[in-house]
């Protein structure tokens, strides 16, 4: 770590890591560069900067086919080099429990084979929340909040395989050749859990084309994710909280449409801890829709974190 790196304002972190571990269905090996900076322009913006590159292998596998689209999420077995870039505007009174003020931040993120990246895309992420202490007697706080998230992923020449691994012969006699374009599972979108639409379980929400049949989030290229929040303290240390999500997830950027998103609401209570905000919420589903035939989703959600949502 090198503050006011080059006699600037600007400090500058390089980070190098390499991780190698024994799973009970696999073991990996890990390697990663980050080099990042930050620049402090005043009391309210900021920018920063980010190169990373990572690059993960996996051995003795003995996990199912079922299993690997989560593996693949947590573990991409692709190399990734891609920069990134954040503006930030913060002018809330409290990076923990705000409110007043608002913090917007938008990061944008290119990765290319130019630079080594096995896969190509760009990343547009969007997030802006508000805060708004209302005139009344006990502490009540309005926050609304709104995150929009766009991607694109490049083509790239992806060789077929069959069941056993092996490259599917073409007639010409090379191999059969795919053109894909889809985002690595590690770097798609995904909504539902404790802090974007609590009436859905973690990663839970989705369209039909980012839902497997079975269930499974498999995420998307497109994020919609809006809320609202009013917080009151109740006595002491106590608050309660009503809140209104919506959000969706959609397979590609261009298929964001604010007329398809998902609605929960639901009410929480809050504990003003020496660590920050434990946090139990309750959300319920404002359109359950059928799984199977006579089967309806799950009405409600049960939550229990640390922090406010948003």
């Amino acid at each position: 770590r090198e503050p006011r790196a080059f006699s600037t304002l600007a400090d500058v972190l390089v980070t190098g890591i390499i991780d190698r571990a024994i799973r009970s269905s696999f073991n990996f090996i890990t390697r990663e560069v980050r080099a990042e900076t930050g620049l402090r322009l005043n009391q309210r913006y900021s920018l920063a900067a980010r190169y990373s590159y990572r690059h993960t292998e996996l051995f003795d596998e003995r996990f199912t086919d079922a299993e690997k689209p989560l593996i693949d999420r947590v573990f991409p077995q692709l190399r990734i080099s891609k920069f990134s870039a954040s503006a930030i505007r913060d002018t809330r009174n409290d990076v923990i429990d705000p409110d007043s003020g608002v913090f917007v931040i938008m990061d944008s993120e290119l990765a290319a084979r130019a630079v080594g990246s096995e896969v190509g895309f760009t990343k547009t992420f969007l997030q802006g929340f508000g805060f708004y202490r209302m005139p009344t007697a006990r502490r009540t706080v309005l926050a609304v909040g709104a995150r929009v998230g766009a991607a694109h992923g490049f083509q790239r020449l992806v060789v077929r395989q069959g069941p056993d691994g092996e490259p599917i012969p073409a007639p010409d006699g090379g191999s059969v050749v795919d053109v894909v374009q889809d985002l690595p599972a590690s770097e798609r979108f995904f909504a539902g859990g404790d802090t974007t639409v609590r009436g859905f379980s973690l990663d839970r929400l989705g369209t039909a084309a980012t839902i497997s049949p079975t269930g499974f989030p498999t995420g998307g290229n497109g994020l919609i994710v809006l809320n609202a929040e009013i917080r009151a303290t109740v006595v002491g240390s106590i608050g309660a909280v009503g809140f209104l999500d919506a959000g969706n997830v959609f397979p590609r950027a261009t298929d964001l449409d604010f007329g398809r998103l998902r609605a929960a609401a639901g009410v929480g209570l809050r504990y003003q801890s020496p660590v920050g905000p434990i946090r139990i919420d309750l959300g319920f589903k404002l359109d359950r829709r059928e799984l199977a035939p006579g089967r309806l989703e799950r009405r409600s959600v049960l939550h229990i974190s640390l922090g406010q949502a948003f």
